[in-house]
């Protein structure tokens, strides 16, 4: 774990009530404590955070294949920070959803229905870092549960974290080098922050355990999640009927239990290519999933009285973005896992 530069000295100089026209929570300010190692220095000023500076010096890895960032998520250390993807392995959804491992950020928990909306993840202990700092620090940097980043960094360490045109670029396509720069010195100026929190804990004799899941750390629910999908809209339901696929697909995930792979054969399925004699429907290999887990969707949806297990079929449908999107409407009126 990267350590902490040891807390600034500081003296509360005056209070002052400050207020800017950006709009959104997280931007509005109101009494701010005006906190000075000696004399402030003028914004501008001050160096600029770079992960590069601290040791032991992190290792930033960017990958897009998911096997090798299963690899990767498993290899962590406490301490270590992990970006997220534009899609999600079984071990990276994992560690999100694990409550023993804090994720630790600003307006967190907006990232976190931002993945339950695009994704169906339930992230579990997500962690504040301005409700922290109000419960270790004796002058925090504002009274207020969410601080910036750059206003956190900038109290803790002196420095200014860059906020440059990458912020609002293009995060779909492969990133450039000033993307994962920008992604990594996020991640790191977050755990930093955290760290020097944990050491004004204990210095200011502030344990946080009894504290975790109640003051600074929430988790996304499905009552809380729900309300972030868009009305139920008849796509979400098959206007043809049963089909015999349906039920077909229903027999082999819920009773047989087979594998997407055996399914596949079994319901005539394959990827895009020649189509031999025997073999119906040739889809692209994104599709197979989707395919596989709408016909049981459809299933289930036709014949209510099929019986299923909620958790199965969540992550069933979490298998592909697609499923997940054209099926969450559905999942949270019938699977409260």
């Amino acid at each position: 774990m990267p350590e902490a530069e040891p807390p600034l000295k500081r003296h509360s100089k005056s209070v002052r009530d400050t207020r800017t026209g950006n709009s959104g929570a997280a931007r509005k300010q109101s009494t701010v404590i005006s906190l000075e190692e000696e004399e402030a220095p003028s914004e501008g000023t001050l160096p600029i955070y770079s992960y590069k500076d601290y040791g032991p010096k992190p290792c930033v890895v960017y990958t897009r294949n998911e096997e090798e960032a299963n690899d990767l998520v498993d290899s962590l250390k406490p301490g270590f920070v992990c970006p997220l993807t534009l899609w999600f392995p079984v071990r990276l959804q994992a560690l999100i959803e694990n409550a023993a491992v804090p994720k630790v950020g600003v307006n967190i928990l907006n990232d976190g229905k931002k993945l339950f909306k695009d994704y169906g993840i339930m992230a579990k202990n997500l962690v504040e870092l301005g409700s922290v700092a109000l419960v270790v620090d004796p002058a925090p940097v504002a009274k207020r549960k969410i601080v910036s980043l750059a206003k956190l960094v900038e109290h803790y360490y002196r420095k200014t974290l860059s906020k440059g045109p990458e912020r609002t670029s293009d995060w779909e396509k492969p990133l450039s080098k000033k993307q994962r720069e920008y992604a990594a010195n996020d991640a790191h100026a977050s755990l930093m922050v955290y760290n020097q929190l944990l050491k004004l804990s204990e210095q200011n004799s502030c344990p946080l355990d009894n504290d975790t899941q109640s003051q600074y750390a929430k988790d996304v629910t499905w009552a809380l999640g729900t309300s972030l999908l868009p009305q139920p809209e008849s796509r979400t339901q098959p206007t043809e009927g049963m089909r015999p696929q349906y039920l077909r697909a229903y027999e082999y995930w819920h009773h047989r239990k087979l594998s997407l792979e055996e399914m596949c054969v079994k319901l005539s399925l394959k990827n895009k290519g020649p189509v031999s004699a025997g073999e119906s429907i040739a889809l692209k290999p994104g599709d197979l999933t989707l395919t596989i887990s709408s016909y049981v969707l459809y299933a289930l949806q036709n014949e209510p009285k099929l019986e299923f297990q909620p958790k199965k079929i969540v992550e069933l449908v979490q298998m592909d973005l697609n499923s997940w999107n054209r099926h969450c409407i559905w999942i949270a009126q019938h699977c409260t896992v």
